[in-house]
């Protein structure tokens, strides 16, 4: 009995067919909201062999755009509803997803208290997910922008030189030329 509740509901390729041209006219004429166009993606993936990829072709739209949709759908409901009443926008949502629901529901209302732009959330969110690093965690994700942002330095002609086992910055400032044979 347990299969036939897990039994995948197949639609015919007509049916399917029927029910993208009819997403197709929705989303053209804007008749849905974000996120009852991503129920859609979602269901006629579900219900159909359709993959993001091929939903996408169908549709005219980028395979990204069909996922970054439905991972909307994984939102707490406080950002479902902010989102639905067009007080936060797709972007910010998108930047909550990395985000447990309880602490999304919390940057909901600073944004929309604050009317935090979009690149101030996502700034919001990356600090509240590093401050829930344990230290380790913590120091390698310093290491790591560190190491990125080294290299840039190098290209202007600032040496920036990490030793880890020293856990020692050496800095010196070089002539372009210099720096151009180091890189």
């Amino acid at each position: 009995m347990t299969d036939e509740i897990h039994k995948k509901v197949q639609l015919s390729p007509i049916q399917v067919d029927r029910l993208v041209q009819e997403l197709r006219t929705k989303t053209t004429q804007h008749q849905l909201s974000i996120l009852a166009e991503a129920k859609c993606y979602a269901e006629i993936m579900r219900l159909s062999d359709y993959t993001q990829v091929a939903l996408a072709h169908e549709l005219g739209k980028s395979q990204a755009t069909i996922a970054n949709k439905v991972r909307l759908l994984k939102l707490g409901q406080p950002a479902k509803t902010a989102l639905e009443e067009g007080l936060i926008t797709e972007r910010h949502a998108r930047a909550l997803l990395k985000l447990d629901k309880r602490t999304q529901a919390n940057v909901v209302k600073k944004i929309i208290q604050q009317n935090l732009t979009v690149k101030v959330t996502e700034m919001l969110v990356k600090k509240l997910c590093y401050n829930q690093l344990d230290l380790p965690a913590q120091q390698a994700v310093v290491q790591d922008y560190l190491t990125v942002g080294i290299e840039k330095f190098k290209k202007q002609g600032i040496y920036l030189d990490y030793h880890a086992s020293k856990n020692q910055i050496t800095l010196k400032f070089i002539s372009r030329e210099e720096a151009e044979r180091k890189t």
